[in-house]
């Protein structure tokens, strides 16, 4: 079973949660944005979508949201043996 990092509720989640900079990220691009401005202008932009219409912008991040949970799933377990196989590796290569 894949440790999922889910909070007990979203007001635990911080702005330094992984799953807040996928967000960010994944709703730049949405907007095409990039560059030193990209924070400003996101926030400006959601802004006016969610005056517009509050429930694409719910069901954007419904599918955001989504899509990274099922990435970490998928992605499976990290694999706390890597680092010694390649070490193992590499002093069996120079033997």
């Amino acid at each position: 079973m894949v440790a999922l990092n889910v909070p007990e509720s979203p007001s635990s989640i911080d702005e330094n949660h992984p799953l807040v900079y996928h967000l960010e990220e994944e709703l730049a691009r949405l907007f095409a944005l990039a560059g030193g401005v990209r924070c400003l202008e996101l926030e400006r932009r959601i802004g006016i979508l969610l005056r517009e219409n509050p429930r694409e912008v719910e069901e954007i991040v419904r599918e955001l949201v989504a899509k990274y949970y099922r990435k970490k799933i998928l992605s499976g377990p990290p694999d706390r043996f890597k680092e010694a196989r390649e070490k193992a590796k590499q002093v069996w290569a120079t033997a």
